[in-house]
């Protein structure tokens, strides 16, 4: 693994993408994000991530270049998935494309505060694009990301199908580090889109992407946080689940239910279910029925201390929600800042909502824990008995 920014690094493996156990993968996908074949990247990683992948992508509308799309992993290892659109031999904007791949993908890792992702050898295989125009493209966009967000951590990983095409790959990084990227020997002759004699314009710092990204309701049966919300206010929303959930609790919230005759009994059955409720007040929330009713309804059936406001902006509360809910508790996102998540762990009821593998991992530390302590009391009793 060979460093080059602070705490970054970026390194070459030979291997199958869909088997890599990593926070995220990117799949080189096209518009509709749907595989034209099974022998693709884009067709191994859904065949591998199962039907819920298919199911969470119908989902989404208007999919285009530069934009990235995050969503669960489903049945792979990878913890996340990043999509991006994955340009052909047959675009005249192939370079710029792909780079934007590359940087979209980066910029949405950062947004959801991953600090490890694996790319495959974009744009090359079935897209036509050749090996080394597409090494190229790919390490000067990955080693510009990181010299533009050297307060970030990242680890990027290149999985690359065969010891061939890996050979390229660490080529053109030791090219790159010594000055030389832009070898106009690492292109062929029969490609369109010719690089340029330059890099790129210098990459502009990190930027939210353009697609709204969902992450997934919890539905086991352990406990669980209702996050009651607007749904003008998505993508905040949609960022404070993500972190929860990275964090390791379980999070439920409508996720985009159909309205129907079903609806109100969904949102009931999981309000009465959760372990903790939290409503997410702003100014679209205070103006919306459905939020107000489900404001309502958990004040009757929810114990004090089962219930927060988290306000995400300073807004005028009506006296009426105040009087009613003046006995709970409270956080302020913008005003508690980078303190916000740590306050809110500190809740006893929302300790409960971690995952089962935190649970686990906090009961291994509560054995590593008395193992030790056993150990010390042994050796003691020991030291005593020589002494004797």
């Amino acid at each position: 693994m060979t460093s080059t920014g602070k705490e970054s690094s970026i390194s070459f493996i030979c291997g199958d993408i869909t088997k890599q156990a990593s926070e995220c993968i990117v799949n080189p996908t096209n518009r509709h994000l749907a595989s034209k074949s099974v022998n693709s990247v884009d067709g191994s990683i859904r065949m591998a991530a199962g039907p819920g992948l298919a199911e969470e992508c119908s989902r989404v509308r208007g999919f285009h270049k530069g934009q990235a799309l995050l969503t669960g992993g489903y049945n792979l290892p990878a913890r996340h998935i990043i999509h991006v659109v994955s340009p052909s031999s047959e675009d005249r904007d192939s370079f710029l494309h792909l780079r934007g791949c590359f940087l979209s993908a980066l910029d949405t890792a950062r947004v959801y505060g991953l600090h490890q992702i694996v790319f495959p050898a974009i744009g090359t295989g079935l897209n036509g694009l050749p090996v080394g125009y597409a090494a190229e493209c790919a390490v000067g966009a990955v080693r510009d990301w990181i010299r533009h967000n050297t307060g970030y951590s990242m680890e990027v990983i290149f999985c690359l199908y065969n010891e061939e095409i890996k050979k390229v790959f660490e080529s053109v990084y030791r090219r790159a580090v010594t000055g030389h990227l832009g070898d106009q020997s690492a292109w062929t002759e029969s490609n369109k889109s010719q690089p340029p004699s330059e890099e790129p314009e210098i990459y502009k710092p990190c930027r939210k992407p353009d697609v709204p990204v969902r992450p997934h309701a919890y539905e086991g049966s352990g406990n669980y946080i209702f996050i009651s919300y607007s749904h003008k206010n998505d993508r905040e929303i949609h960022d404070i689940i993500y972190h929860l959930q990275k964090d390791g609790y379980n999070v439920w919230y409508d996720e985009g239910i159909n309205a129907g005759d079903d609806y109100a009994e969904n949102i009931v059955n999981h309000i009465d279910g959760c372990t903790v409720f939290l409503s997410m007040i702003t100014e679209e929330f205070l103006v919306s029925k459905n939020c107000l009713d489900e404001l309502e309804y958990a004040r009757d059936e929810k114990e004090d201390d089962e219930r927060f406001l988290i306000f995400l902006k300073e807004v005028n509360v009506p006296k009426k929600i105040k009087l009613q809910h003046s006995r709970i508790q409270n956080l302020h996102r913008e005003r508690e800042g980078e303190h916000f998540f740590h306050k809110l762990y500190q809740n006893s009821k929302i300790k409960k909502c971690r995952n089962d593998k935190e649970q686990s991992d906090s009961f291994l530390d509560l054995l590593s824990k008395v193992h030790k302590e056993c150990l010390e009391q042994l050796s003691a009793e020991f030291k005593n008995y020589n002494d004797e």
